[in-house]
């Protein structure tokens, strides 16, 4: 009879640990379950893939007072202009994949510059414990501002020792019905070595470069470099923006003030009998002492023209500059000076004017040209030329 008594204690203690485990069950959780803390996925970093970002700002979701998100975050990321193309993907994240998703997953390749992206992060234990990312991919700033300009263009004495002081460019020049081209115009003096010149630059834009007869452009350096402007040479210098998709081009002309160096300025014609004419072909000699070629000119006006006393104001003579042949005359070559009259008439007496050569420079061809400025290529940026001629006339 004791033996069942004790049987029947044990058998009770054991029904009421049962009852007890079973009510206590109901106040808290099951044996074996963890609560989720979806703040543990928030994400301090974003590396990409396919590049490695130049800057990255993070701003996490906003939770209310149960955690539960009521904004998504947002990351922006800072890519070099380099790697902007093609699509980029997330590399890692910064917490245990076995306990949250993140969707898309690592190395999606959703991401593209300028399209911005959600990513969702979410628990693997408890599908309501959701996070959001809107990421957004973007090229670093062009800190030039993007312009593309040639601000300042010079020959300084202390880079140039030839030279008695600095120069200045004369002009810089565009050409809309010429592809939009540019021009930088510089005159330096008679006698100036043209192949071992350094310019001095100043620009906006990211880089400096220089070409010769569209040769590879090369980087033009800070401390300057000898460039090599004498004729047939073309110089190009460029200007590129900090993406390395836009430039500049300008082609610097470089030449003297006055390229016609005359054997003489003035010229006297033998004495003409009345009725007669005079013909004086290679009376003189001229010489090209700019930087590119010229081709035969005529003036471009007389003035000072002067008759014997009585007679009405009559233009006698004409003047030209040849090569003496056919063709232009380059840099350093010599050419000829034609003077030739009219009939003379019958006023006795000397006769006498001025011719003038008001040249030009044609950018299209790049050489002198008696073409009028009233063509938007050509520039005008030498001085004019007098040769003065006399004869007279007799009976």
């Amino acid at each position: 009879m004791k033996v069942i008594i004790e049987a029947a204690r044990i058998s009770f203690f054991f029904l009421c640990i049962i009852n007890l485990t079973c009510c206590s069950s109901d106040d808290g959780p099951s044996v074996g379950t963890t609560s989720v803390d979806i703040k543990d996925a928030l994400l301090s970093d974003f590396p990409l893939t396919e590049a490695d970002y130049l800057d990255i700002d993070i701003v996490q979701p906003k939770f209310n007072d149960n955690a539960e998100e009521i904004e998504h975050g947002s990351i922006k990321i800072t890519i070099s202009y380099a790697d902007r193309l093609g699509s980029l993907s997330l590399r890692s994240v910064n917490f245990d994949l076995s306990k949250f998703n993140i969707i898309p997953g690592i190395g999606s390749k959703v991401l593209s510059v300028g399209s911005p992206f959600t990513y969702e992060i979410n628990s693997t234990r408890d599908g309501d414990k959701i996070i959001h990312y809107d990421v957004e991919v973007v090229i670093e700033e062009d800190p030039t501002g993007g312009k593309l300009e040639l601000t300042s263009f010079k020959f300084e004495k202390s880079r140039n020792p030839t030279l008695s002081s600095d120069i200045q460019a004369l002009k810089f020049t565009e050409y809309p019905t010429l592809g939009n081209s540019r021009a930088v115009f510089i005159l330096v003096p008679v006698g100036t070595d043209f192949s071992t010149l350094i310019p001095t630059i100043t620009y906006e834009g990211a880089t400096l470069e220089y070409s010769k007869d569209n040769g590879p452009f090369i980087d033009y350096p800070t401390e300057g470099k000898a460039i090599d402007f004498k004729y047939p040479n073309r110089i190009n210098i460029r200007v590129t923006n900090f993406y390395g998709n836009e430039s500049q081009t300008f082609q610097v002309i470089v030449d003297v003030p006055q390229p016609i160096q005359l054997e003489e300025i003035k010229f006297v014609t033998p004495d003409i009998t009345i009725g007669d004419s005079y013909q004086g072909f290679g009376i003189m000699k001229w010489i090209n002492q700019g930087n590119h070629p010229i081709p035969p000119l005529s003036p471009n006006s007389y003035i000072n023209i002067k008759t014997p006393t009585g007679g009405s104001e009559y233009k006698l003579f004409s003047a030209s500059l040849t090569k003496g042949g056919s063709g232009d005359i380059n840099p350093g070559q010599e050419g000829k000076i034609n003077v030739l009259s009219v009939q003379a008439p019958a006023i006795t007496g000397e006769h006498r004017s001025t011719a003038v050569f008001d040249f030009n420079f044609d950018f299209t061809r790049h050489m002198v040209t008696g073409f009028s400025t009233s063509l938007n290529f050509v520039e005008d940026i030498y001085e004019p030329l007098e040769f003065e001629i006399s004869g007279t006339v007799v009976e």
